[in-house]
Formats: C-alpha cells, structure tokens, sequence
C-alpha cells in the first residue's frame, strides 16, 4: 500500500521515553500494586521529569515531598497566574505543605503564599515571563480531580491465548472536544507509543458523518530504553460521529512482519444523559500474537497502551476546563 499520510514522532524524543516509562510504572502499580516498601524518600527532585509528570503523582506522595510539591505551586504565584486558586481550601493546604521544611516555618496560608513568592521570584531556574502553563496543568489535576474525571479499572480477560482489555471512564467535557481526538488521523495523540500514524489516502472514503478506509501505523514497546517489539501495521478503520456519539472501529488487515493475528477493537466516547457538559469515554481492544510468549504478557502491553490513551483523554479534559478556569 502507498500514499499513506503519516504523521511522525522524532524517534530521538527523550520526552516520548519518559512518558512510555512512566506509563509502565503506572500499568504495573494498577494491575499489581507498588512494589513493597516503595517510597519516594531516595529520589532527588531533579531526577524526575518536569511537572507534567509529577502531576501523575498521588496528592500524599506529593505532600510528603515538599520540595516537589514547590515545584508545581511556585512558579504561577510569581507570575501572578496563582490568583483564581486562592479560595479553594484544597489549594490553601497544598501550599501550608509545600514550606513545611523551611524553618521557620510559616503558619499561615498567606505566609506562605509570600514565601514561595519570595522562592521564585529569586530562583535562576525560573523567570516570571516563563510560561507556567505545566504547572498549572499539574496543579488543575490535583485539586479535586473527581470534579472532573472519574475513571474506573482496567478489565482484562483472556481465552486461549487472545486477550482483551477495556476501559471506561467520564470526563466534564463537551463531545465536541473529544471528536477530532478519537479520529484515526489523529491518534499520534493518543499516547508515546505511537511513532507514526496516518490514512493511506488511495484507500479513504470520506462521509458527511465521518470517513472509512486503511490506517497505517507504527507501534514500539520498549522497556527502559531496551526496544523488546516493533509493529508496523495496516488496520480497516470505520470512524463515525453524530450530535450524541463519536466512535472509531479498527480490524487489522495485517502486521509487516507477521507478528499479530488478531488486533480490533474500538474508543467511543458518548454524551451521558442528564449530565450537561460530561461525556462516557469506553475503550476496548483485543489482541493475539503470534508468538505464545508474548501472549503471556499482551494484557500488559494492551493495558498500557490503553492507559496511555486514557491519559491523552484526561489531559484534554483537564486542559479544556484549565482554560475555562483561568482565562474563560
């Protein structure tokens, strides 16, 4: 197949690697707990990713690191983005907490909204015409994010060897915003371990409600900067949409090298009835290698691979209401 029009991911993008790790990291914690013992008191501030990431973490494991925790409030009190945030009492006890190791240690919320103003407006590492959006993408999804999300658990079967896995979840968002996301075309956006994606335009049929046709994508799995698999696949796509519901269908048609028997599924998301302004966001994706030992560890790789899709999800989600917050 030719004429295919796929978007590409530098494959040298550091970023795109940390967020593959921190998306096994997540999957392994979700399906197996953490690890015994596992704590954050050995990791230095500077040897975690920027604070896109350290909003993925726990609000307690935050709290019991203030330092990190400076690092996501800090930077929008010295640009004065902070404002909009004063009167929400979840935000006044983040802030308490992020100075509790300086000494001495200010009591009070204003003290120590003034002292991180202090922090930052000296710190070398900042300055206050930088763009803090980060930051306070990383603080929106830490204030009460069951105001805007509720997500529910990976569920995963299998039988005789194909596995299938699928996730749900409800956003406070318009449908509109998640259409052109749960678009084939675009599903470069749905997670690091896309490389490349794109319609092989010869084979495309548009619709007034959407459009059918081949998608060509390449996929990677690797572990710690160790590649394990690469795929490079040609899937049928159907992608619909209507006032109520978007969805898009895939079948595989077939691997380059041979190494899928089976890859389907679907992601839809809906308006859920009684409940303006929030949409039902459901994901399933079944799949047989041909290998039998990499079908023992497929359900991982799926609910990874999901979870990342979860997580683009989330992140529009979050950025929608972010800018209805901040800037209206």
């Amino acid at each position: 197949m030719a004429n295919s029009t796929m978007g590409a991911r530098s494959t040298a993008d550091a970023l795109r690697a940390r967020e593959r790790a921190l998306l096994w990291n997540t999957t392994f914690r979700t399906l197996y707990g953490a690890p015994s013992g596992e704590t954050l008191a050995g990791i230095e501030p500077g040897q975690l990713p920027g604070p896109e990431v350290i909003g993925q973490l726990s609000r307690s494991q935050l709290v019991a690191r203030p330092e990190l925790l400076r690092r996501v409030l800090g930077p929008p009190i010295a640009t004065g983005d902070a404002a909009p945030y004063r009167p929400h009492l979840d935000y006044r006890e983040l802030v308490i907490a992020s100075v509790r190791d300086i000494a001495p240690w200010p009591r009070s919320f204003d003290d120590a909204f003034e002292e991180l103003r202090r922090i930052f407006s000296k710190s070398s590492d900042f300055l206050p015409g930088d763009d803090v959006e980060k930051e306070l993408f990383a603080l929106e999804r830490l204030l009460a994010p069951e105001e805007l999300i509720l997500t529910e658990g990976p569920v995963i079967r299998q039988h005789h060897g194909v596995s299938t896995v699928s996730r749900r979840a409800r956003f406070r968002v318009p449908l509109d915003a998640f259409k052109p996301m749960i678009d084939p075309k675009n599903w470069l956006q749905m997670g690091p371990f896309f490389e490349a994606v794109g319609p092989i335009e010869s084979e495309k049929t548009e619709r007034d409600d959407g459009w059918e046709g081949v998608l060509e994508e390449r996929f990677v799995v690797d572990w710690s900067g160790l590649e394990l698999q690469r795929f490079h696949t040609f899937l049928k796509v159907d992608y619909t949409f209507d006032d109520d519901r978007v969805r898009a269908d895939y079948s595989l048609i077939y691997e380059i090298d041979d190494q899928i028997e089976r890859d389907s599924g679907f992601i839809e998301a809906r308006r859920v009835p009684g409940r303006p302004q929030w949409c039902e966001y459901y994901a399933e994706k079944v799949m047989r290698f041909r290998a039998a030992q990499a079908n023992l560890y497929s359900p991982i790789i799926m609910s990874a691979f999901l979870q990342s899709g979860l997580n683009a999800m989330e992140e529009k989600a979050v950025g929608y209401n972010l800018r209805a917050r901040i800037w209206g």
